[in-house]
């Protein structure tokens, strides 16, 4: 899907899609099994969206989105290694901002891997990493730009910042708050 075309093959893929998806989450097929009083909801929209208004949809059905902390993921990027959800999520509830401001956790990427150097090269900022009680395993390093990748975020900042703001079909999270943020 390109600018909003798609080709009669793909929506019937997509279609064929969405179906087995709705299926292995019915039945709880993992990974689709919730956990203790969990859930998961598969929200269709009725037309396309686009990344950012399909997250403004979910974040306006009240009842959908009831806890503290959300996790946005795309379709497209998953975690390849080990990662510390578990840890991440009961830190950041236990402490909220953990002491230093934290709004949002980006999971690394191949774009973030050696994130503190590729900073530094292109945009002659000196970043440092940030040690945290709880996830001292686990360097936080402050990103210069918004990525469109796996993140966990509180709920009231994604309301009141992120999905703040009229979103068109094309917007994209990281287009909108990424260029902003290099801007600033």
């Amino acid at each position: 899907v390109k600018h909003g075309k798609v080709s009669n093959d793909t929506a019937t893929r997509y279609r064929a899609h969405l179906d087995r998806l709705r299926k292995a989450i019915e039945e709880e097929v993992p990974p689709f099994r919730p956990q203790k009083d969990g859930s998961i909801e598969l929200l269709e929209l009725p037309e396309r969206h686009g990344q950012a208004r399909a997250i403004q949809a979910a974040f306006q059905l009240d009842q959908l989105v009831t806890t503290p902390l959300v996790m946005v993921g795309q379709h497209d990027n998953f975690f390849v290694r080990t990662a510390p959800l578990r840890t991440v999520v009961e830190t950041m509830v236990r402490n909220p901002g953990l002491g230093i401001g934290l709004t949002c956790m980006h999971f690394l990427s191949t774009s973030t891997l050696d994130y503190l150097n590729k900073v530094k090269k292109r945009y002659d900022l000196d970043l440092e990493a940030v040690q945290v009680d709880d996830l001292n395993q686990w360097p936080l390093v402050p990103l210069a730009f918004w990525y469109g990748r796996t993140h966990v975020a509180y709920t009231d900042y994604y309301r009141s910042f992120v999905l703040n703001r009229p979103l068109q079909q094309k917007d994209h999270l990281e287009e909108l708050l990424g260029l902003a943020q290099l801007q600033d």
